[in-house]
């Protein structure tokens, strides 16, 4: 989101933004430099109880940020691939790859449509599928970037 609470954040912002690390990264990063300087201070087994936090710590933040921007991917390979288009771009407003596929089980020609949706996005084209073609298979992964002109819902055809 961009924000900053203050204290060690001001310090990973900037690693951040000039240095190009994801946030959690970056947290990471300087809470470390902060937890080796423990050293001088406490025992051993604190700093490492403290490295390990920190890393920890880093991690959480990376997958809470991700999470804001996780979208799905998703691979249909069906019959139906022109109605599963039309829906797609008509009634959700996002675009469609289309692909030649074959199939090596059976050697058998298909079309394969491929989309990038947002989390609800994803629940309703699943919804549409079973009540269109529950016998399409589906493959789904997670995309944690999309770069360009992705987001901008598109007012195609009206």
């Amino acid at each position: 989101m961009n924000a900053s609470s203050g204290g060690i954040d001001i310090i990973a912002k900037l690693l951040n933004k000039y240095l190009g690390f994801k946030m959690g990264q970056s947290l990471t990063i300087a809470r470390f430099v902060i937890s080796c300087t423990s050293i001088f201070v406490y025992d051993r087994q604190t700093l490492v109880i403290s490295l390990i936090g920190t890393y920890i710590y880093g991690i959480v933040v990376d997958r809470f940020c991700d999470g804001f921007r996780v979208r799905k991917r998703v691979c249909i390979l069906s019959g139906k691939y022109q109605e599963i288009q039309k829906y797609i771009v008509e009634q959700m407003k996002r675009g469609v790859t289309i692909y030649h596929a074959y199939g090596g089980f059976e050697n058998a020609k298909h079309m394969e449509i491929v989309t990038i949706l947002e989390k609800n996005e994803y629940s309703r084209l699943l919804a549409f599928l079973q009540q269109t073609d529950p016998a399409a298979f589906v493959t789904v992964s997670t995309v944690n970037e999309v770069i360009g002109e992705w987001n901008q819902k598109k007012s195609i055809l009206g």
